[in-house]
């Protein structure tokens, strides 16, 4: 009778190294002070390094850690290392180790916290799942709907905002509103600092829920647009002024009113209500010795409700304004 081959021999494990500690064991698997988890062997093989952290027993309550100062690890004896290194310099601290890895593709393995005689064993927040496609465009339509509603009930339930050019309602800032120039208000110098320069200067005083300055608001718009490198416009709303206030020293009580001073500071003209625009123009050019343009030579040109533009029509077609 054929006699059986004996069975193989199974190659002995290797013994593990020891790594000395404050204990006087070795940090392995069976180290009491600091027991080895169970997936912290293959840490290095699935891209996990491993962190040292601490954190004392008033941080330890509010789960808030602190790196112990070494770098990212990939081996356990180097962890086991800087463990030992931790404790010796937190002697009272809690010490874990963290598994991290940069590109979360499964759930976190588990982490090891040692505090005093505990310890326990916790695994990382996995990360959220996505959603499906379905439910986000559901969301996104329902986001979408909501603010549409939104939307149309306020425009719904508030009412219409109006402004109008012929009421003596407030609507707001005239000259940007009516003239399209809201840059007008407020004035960039005061008449004090025009006179102190030698510039000419346009004195005008104002209110906001007059008919009569609002039409004029496109009239001062236009002018500063033309001549607003050679002269000072400066506008002062009456409801601003303060009794004693040197602005309105030469205010007489209506508007709108528009002064023009010369270079040298004297008083060179003056109105009172809605002027034509070629009027007033006609004052700025003779303080530069220019030709007066005709009367009727420029033409207001409404936009719409509450703005108005000007147009220059050839001196043979001009009609006199009334």
């Amino acid at each position: 009778m054929a006699s059986s081959a004996p069975p193989p021999r199974r190659r002995p494990p290797l013994p593990r190294p020891a790594i000395p500690s404050s204990c006087g064991c070795s940090l392995t698997r069976a180290c009491p002070r600091f027991p080895q988890p169970r997936r912290a062997g293959p840490h290095s093989a699935q891209g996990y390094e491993i962190q040292v952290e601490h954190a004392d027993p008033r941080r330890y309550r509010v789960h808030s850690w602190q790196e112990c100062g070494v770098a990212h690890l990939k081996e356990w004896a180097a962890a086991c290392q800087a463990v030992e290194q931790c404790l010796s310099r937190f002697p009272k601290d809690y010490i874990r180790l963290v598994g991290k890895q940069r590109r979360v593709v499964h759930n976190p393995p588990q982490v090891g916290e040692r505090g005093g005689a505990k310890a326990k064993w916790q695994n990382e927040r996995a990360p959220l799942l996505p959603l499906p496609g379905n439910l986000l465009r559901i969301m996104l339509l329902l986001r979408l709907f909501l603010v549409v509603l939104c939307v149309a009930l306020t425009g719904w339930l508030s009412p219409p905002a109006s402004a109008l050019l012929n009421d003596d309602r407030y609507d707001g800032n005239i000259f940007a509103l009516y003239g399209s120039n809201g840059g007008m208000v407020p004035p960039r110098v005061s008449l004090k600092q025009a006179k102190e320069q030698g510039i000419p200067a346009l004195l005008v005083y104002y209110i906001d829920d007059s008919s009569d300055c609002k039409k004029y608001a496109a009239t001062l718009a236009s002018l500063q647009v033309r001549y607003g490198r050679a002269v000072y416009f400066i506008p002062y709303s009456v409801d601003s002024l303060l009794p004693g206030d040197e602005r309105g020293q030469y205010y007489s009580g209506r508007v709108p009113q528009t002064l023009l001073f010369d270079s040298q500071g004297k008083l060179v003209y003056q109105s009172i209500g809605n002027r034509p625009i070629t009027e007033v123009e006609n004052a700025i050019r003779a303080l530069f010795h220019l030709d007066p343009l005709p009367p009727g030579v420029i033409q207001a040109k409404p936009f719409n409700e509450i703005q108005t533009g000007f147009s220059r029509l050839p001196a043979t077609a001009a009609k006199p304004q009334p």
